[in-house]
Formats: C-alpha cells, structure tokens, sequence
C-alpha cells in the first residue's frame, strides 16, 4: 500500500477523533449543562443521529467539501493528507486553549491550504451554487454565514407556535 495513502487514512483518523472530542462536546452541552439529560444519554444521542445523519439525509455536506479542490489524482494524498493535518492541528490547538472552533471549517481551510499550495488558485473550486446546491468554497462560505439566522428563525418561529 502507498505510504501517502496509509498516511492520509491515519490523519484521517486523527481528525474523526479530534472532530468527535471537539464538535461533538458543543453539540452535547448543553443538554448536559441544562439538566435535559444526563452526559451518558447526550452522549447516546450524539452519536446516534451523528451516524444517522448522512444514512437518512444523505451527504450534501461530504460532497461539497470532497468537491473544494481540484488536483491530479497522483497529488490527492498529499492534498488530502495536508488538509487533513492542518485540519487536526487547529483541532488540537483551539481545543486546547478552550476556543469555540468549528472542525469542519477547519477541513475546508486546510484543503484550500493544501490545494493551493500543491496547484495554485486553479485547484481550488471556488464555486457558487449550481442547481440550488453551494459548490465549492464561496458556497460553503454562503451556507455558513445563513445557517446561523437560518437556525434561530426557525427556533423562533417554532417556539412561537
């Protein structure tokens, strides 16, 4: 097996991990913190509907992160496994000072790292949408700057009824 490919699955790995103790901590909080349950059923729950998510709803967010960067397939180890490291290094690093941090938006700044480093501006997609879905970076970007107002009024209109 090729040595950058081992390496990628291992930094691979090391993201899920990090991914898990540093996201997975904000989504459980606070029902822990509120008394809605206790750490071992938030826990339950989290991992869960984290498994059921991409089962039942499918994998929007996978597709357009794997669609971020545009390299030959001979470089897409490095690319990835860069990514991937950059990605676990920021994990480590705001986790360890206790900093809110998002460890998807990291993957999707070491990937643009990654490929732009590997194949300058052009293996990097920066998108748009295409058929009503965000492609790329600047689609990413658009769902992330609307999710947040997107969320809140949705609670807001629900809690209204």
């Amino acid at each position: 097996m090729d040595a950058g490919l081992v390496v990628a699955i291992v930094l691979a790995i090391a993201f899920a991990l990090t991914n898990g103790f540093h996201d997975a901590a904000n989504s459980i909080a606070a029902l822990v913190a509120t008394g809605a349950a206790t750490s071992v059923q938030a826990i339950v729950l989290a991992s869960v509907f984290n498994l059921l998510g991409p089962l039942l709803l499918g994998a929007a967010v996978a597709n357009t992160i794997g669609g971020i960067v545009r390299v030959a397939p001979s470089a897409a180890n490095q690319v990835i496994g860069g990514g991937l490291a950059a990605a676990v290094a920021w994990n480590l690093a705001t986790w360890g000072r206790g900093l809110p941090s998002s460890s998807a938006q990291a993957l999707v700044g070491g990937l643009v790292g990654a490929a732009l480093a590997e194949g300058g501006v052009e293996a990097v997609n920066w998108g748009g949408f295409a058929n009503g879905r965000p492609v790329g970076v600047l689609g990413t970007l658009v769902s992330l700057a609307i999710s947040p107002p997107w969320a809140r009024s949705a609670l807001c209109s629900s809690s209204a009824a």
